[in-house]
């Protein structure tokens, strides 16, 4: 399963709720809507210390690979302020099915997932956060999924070029910038001892002009 991507805290949906909002499982700070079926899933995520200012925390619900329904991610935001040291989170409107869960801490600011936020799907702890596997699924039936408690802790960065590595997907891979200003990301071939810079991709009927090395997370 693909982690992150390029998402986005986009600014969209709830915003700061201030103390939060009364939800079939129980009050809840950050709460994102799915698409009105009659379940919802809920819980608290821990961080690993307290926040020292407000930041922007967003959760994201994807859809497992086994999934009966093809939509697209659930996702909203809300603002936690200085001091918080977890967050209630609330779900609401899903279908029967199997779920993914993650949430992020905008701790530097600049709007998307990466370098130096706190991150971590359901299934893992503060001292070991599910970031790039190990993910745990919830899987709804016939009832509520309450009580989905998990701790989160800053994103680990996949290997830079010149760092050891084990498989290509250690490795941050390569961005190819087409002439069109597009860009492609590969990371096949990266991984030979320690994460190696690829040569120039293709970009389909455009040309590529130049690389450079890919995200934190790999894109």
């Amino acid at each position: 399963m693909r982690l992150f991507g390029a998402v986005l805290l986009v600014l969209v949906g709830c915003g700061d709720d201030g103390a939060g909002v009364e939800t079939m499982c129980g009050v809840s700070k950050l709460v994102a809507d799915g698409f009105g079926g009659p379940y919802e899933l809920g819980g608290t995520v821990t961080f690993p210390e307290p926040l020292s200012s407000s930041k922007l925390v967003q959760i994201v619900v994807s859809f497992a690979p086994t999934a009966q329904i093809t939509r697209g991610n659930i996702f909203d935001y809300t603002t936690v302020g200085s001091g918080a040291s977890s967050v209630t989170y609330a779900v609401t409107g899903l279908d029967a099915d199997d779920y993914y869960v993650y949430v992020a801490v905008d701790l530097t600011g600049d709007m998307k997932v990466g370098e130096g936020d706190w991150v971590g799907f359901y299934g893992g702890t503060v001292a070991a956060p599910s970031q790039y596997a190990n993910q745990q699924l919830i899987t709804i039936s016939t009832e509520n999924a309450c009580g989905r408690d998990w701790g989160i802790n800053t994103l680990a960065c996949k290997a830079s070029y010149g760092e050891a590595c084990t498989t290509d997907d250690d490795c941050r891979g390569t961005v190819t910038v087409c002439d069109g200003g597009s860009e492609t990301h590969r990371n096949t071939g990266s991984c030979q001892g320690t994460c190696m810079e690829l040569p120039v991709g293709t970009c389909g009927a455009q040309a590529g002009t130049t690389t450079h090395e890919g995200s934190c997370v790999g894109d």
